[in-house]
């Protein structure tokens, strides 16, 4: 899965205490899909995944037309922490 980091989403997630890196163990642990909507003429959708270390983050992203994921934003989720 390629995923699409910059200076701005880097930085969002940063503000929220999460790596990119965590995000992408998330990813590959086994996610739960848990919405999708349309923001600003962009499809978004929302995940629930936990890295390597056991946090559980709720993760926002975008999948454009070669299917490079961007990530909006990630937080960890202790209300979700029950599902895993």
């Amino acid at each position: 899965m390629q995923f699409g980091w910059d200076e701005a989403n880097i930085g969002h997630v940063a503000e929220h205490g999460v790596s990119p890196a965590e995000v992408q163990e998330a990813f590959a642990n086994d996610p739960l899909q848990l919405d999708s909507y349309v923001r600003n003429l962009e499809r978004r959708y929302a995940m629930a995944g936990i890295t390597d270390a056991g946090r559980v983050l709720m993760v926002v992203f975008t999948v454009n037309e070669t299917g490079t994921v961007r990530v909006v934003t990630a937080h960890e989720s202790r209300k979700l922490r029950r599902h895993f």
